[in-house]
């Protein structure tokens, strides 16, 4: 996912129209719900190889996680590249990335020193596990310090990881200025309703249910269809009330274009059929011209019908 985003950058700072820009919300939502994965992770090791003393740290540590588990979510965006160029957004969407893109190199740094800290830690406690007792290599004092360094320069990590999210935000209210636009027509009560129901299905599935158990008997074999027809597909469910089955076909369509508009993994399962059920809801409208915006629950989208 890292490659992946760098990819995107180097895409969107070149492209005049636009239409690479319009992915920038789900790519970094799924960098970021990866990178807060394995900062979760990481600091659940490096606590683990506290020496005694450390126990405030260590609690200071894991309520930085639980924020970061409970309270930080990307907002969902959806735009189509024609609301970047009609109002102006797309050079300053560009620069958006530009700084997303450095807090994301920051991030990378600081995790390479704290790998590196807790490596060395790892290192030395092996060694001295091999020997005796007067042998032992680091004396208390020498290990404390390396603990607080590490400790250090997790706080470091932790914190940038919020710039980049910080980052993400601006981007996302730089976004939204196009609310002020005459064209733009707010959708949210349709969206809500779609919400429910496609959290609803992600609940059932996620406990197999008999209804689950047998959509998913029926499966069709998705390298008979083409990408084009299975987003349609997948519009027809959620256009019809069968988020079930959309979620089915999604899994299904992965296996042949995995890692691209329909994800990599469960975590997408949401963002994807989103992104597919903004661009069902204004299908059929005969404007042109004009665009429509979606706000509802930390989820805003923007599309150019």
């Amino acid at each position: 996912v890292d490659e992946v985003w760098r990819a995107h950058v180097s895409t969107v700072i070149v492209d005049p129209s636009g239409a690479a820009a319009v992915n920038s919300p789900f790519v970094f939502a799924r960098l970021f719900t990866v990178l807060r994965r394995r900062f979760v992770k990481l600091t659940r090791e490096a606590c683990h190889h506290f020496s005694e003393g450390m126990e405030e740290v260590t609690s200071r540590m894991f309520e930085l996680v639980d924020l970061l588990q409970n309270q930080v979510e990307c907002p969902f965006v959806y735009l189509d590249s024609e609301v970047l160029l009609s109002s102006q957004l797309l050079e300053h969407h560009k620069f958006c990335i530009i700084e997303m893109n450095e807090n994301f190199l920051l991030y990378t740094t600081k995790r390479d020193a704290v790998l590196q800290r807790l490596e060395a830690i790892k290192v030395n406690l092996r060694r001295s596990g091999s020997l005796s007792s007067s042998e032992v290599l680091e004396a208390p004092p020498v290990r404390e310090s390396k603990d607080v360094v590490l400790a250090w320069n997790l706080y470091r990590l932790h914190f940038q990881l919020l710039l980049l999210f910080s980052s993400y935000h601006k981007m996302v209210r730089v976004l939204q200025t196009a609310r002020t636009l005459k064209s733009v027509t707010d959708l949210s009560t349709s969206l809500n309703e779609k919400i429910s129901e496609i959290r609803a299905a992600l609940n059932a599935c996620e406990w197999k249910t008999p209804q689950v158990e047998a959509h998913f008997a029926n499966a069709p074999d998705p390298f008979m269809v083409s990408r084009a027809a299975a987003v349609q597909s997948l519009e027809d469910c959620l256009r019809h009330h069968q988020p079930i089955q959309a979620l089915q076909y999604l899994h299904l369509y992965r296996r042949k274009w995995f890692n691209e508009m329909f994800g990599a993994s469960e975590e997408d399962d949401l963002g994807v059929l989103l992104t597919v059920c903004a661009k069902a809801l204004t299908e059929g409208r005969s404007s042109k011209s004009s665009a429509n915006y979606f706000f509802c629950f930390r989820i805003s989208c923007l599309y150019n019908v």
